[in-house]
């Protein structure tokens, strides 16, 4: 894991972000000071469920996968693309452990914040509280959407709108408007994202390229603009 003090560049553009635009100039030069940037290869397991939590974490680039097993042994997957920062939960709740495992599921860029500064900043601004319950509301929202997503459309018709959404939320825009994943991925890692099968999702993938939907060469993905 490459590790290194973040740069002035990537600071101005995080001081635009939700989760510190409302933060006062000395509260972010205080929490600039303590930020770490990080690269991560795909894979690479960054902290295990049950592990005490004292930094939160912000994806630059890449995807992250969350891993978490609940008390019965299943087995739940959730990913947290750029610019969304995980835990949430341990700002203004009670937890103080990692509720999942979190793996780099491509090449990863990430930050990493101290927990400790950003609650005590939050119980200083009201605008800290309202962002961080609003992110956490957008959180409960997708899964909300997921679980719906899962029980009203077939499986087809669920892993397009699960690759549309992560094109919407992760993907860049090509010379021809098109929406290209900014990493590489497998027909495994995007059968985890979907909640399928690799067989299923190479079936949809291959039918998915026929109907001009989408290409997917030398492990790119890219959502064809309509």
């Amino acid at each position: 894991m490459f590790i290194k003090n973040v740069n002035q560049e990537l600071l101005t553009d995080l001081r635009q972000q939700m989760q510190f635009k409302d933060l006062t100039d000395q509260q972010f030069r205080l929490l600039a000071r303590d930020m770490t940037y990080h690269e991560a290869k795909r894979g690479q397991v960054l902290f295990d469920q049950g592990e005490p939590t004292n930094r939160l974490y912000l994806v630059i680039s890449g995807l992250l996968q969350l891993d978490e097993l609940d008390l019965d042994g299943n087995e739940f997957f959730h990913f947290i693309g750029s610019k969304q920062l995980y835990p949430l939960s341990v700002i203004v709740g009670k937890e103080s452990e990692f509720q999942a495992t979190g793996e780099a599921l491509s090449d990863l860029e990430y930050i990493t914040v101290s927990l400790s500064l950003y609650q005590r900043f939050i119980t200083q601004n009201d605008k800290m509280v309202k962002s961080v319950m609003t992110q956490l509301t957008d959180v409960m929202n997708e899964y909300k959407l997921n679980w719906c997503d899962s029980m009203t459309y077939g499986t087809s018709e669920r892993i397009l709108r699960t690759l549309t959404n992560l094109s919407e939320q992760t993907g860049e825009f090509d010379a021809d408007g098109n929406l290209r994943l900014p990493f590489r991925t497998s027909f495994i890692d995007l059968a985890k994202i979907c909640g399928t099968t690799r067989e299923t999702m190479s079936r949809t993938i291959s039918d998915l390229v026929k109907e001009g939907v989408c290409v997917f060469d030398h492990k790119q993905l890219t959502m064809i603009a309509e």
